[in-house]
């Protein structure tokens, strides 16, 4: 379980991603070729023929490794002041997919998850990771590699068990 607004790190290691390739032929013998995103199952990997059901037919398709360029692995930050922040967690990705994806937020506006022992938080404080997953306040108003991001409103927006609270933030990761 990983809450909303949690601070992640990216790993120097990109996501692997699959496809099943196959063809289907329409009644005029128009031959097309199909690669359809894929979540290996136990004992399968590149280059195995399956059998896939594509709109209601079986085909013989072929794993195969999707080309991605965007992608890296990440994990909660587990490094204060971390320059590999990657952005903070929104939610799962629940398609059908059986793929363990995450939406992250990098950009733009959302909320950020603070330690609980942040006490004193001011509109337009810089937030860094505090190496737990939450973030705390940047020493300094100077924008880093390290910032993650800066306080729109000090309104807490949800509270956790652990006292650690999100709060609205433009994100500078």
């Amino acid at each position: 379980t990983i809450l909303k607004g949690t601070i992640l790190e990216s790993l120097d290691e990109m996501m692997d991603w699959y496809q099943v390739e196959f063809n289907t032929t329409d009644e005029e013998g128009n031959t097309t070729t199909h690669k359809v995103s894929y979540a290996l199952k136990n004992g399968q990997s590149v280059g195995d023929v399956i059998t896939y059901t594509y709109e209601g037919k079986d085909y013989q398709a072929t794993i195969i490794k999707e080309a991605d360029v965007k992608h890296s692995k990440c994990k909660i930050s587990d490094s204060s002041e971390s320059k590999a922040v990657y952005g903070v967690f929104q939610a799962w990705d629940n398609d059908d997919d059986t793929v363990n994806d995450m939406y992250v937020a990098q950009v733009g506006t959302f909320i950020v998850r603070v330690n609980s022992s942040v006490t004193t938080l001011n509109k337009g404080d810089l937030i860094q990771s505090n190496g737990d997953g939450t973030g705390k306040v940047q020493s300094d108003d100077i924008i880093r590699a390290s910032t993650v991001a800066k306080v729109l409103s000090t309104t807490k927006i949800e509270t956790y068990a652990d006292g650690s609270y999100t709060v609205p933030c433009s994100l500078h990761c």
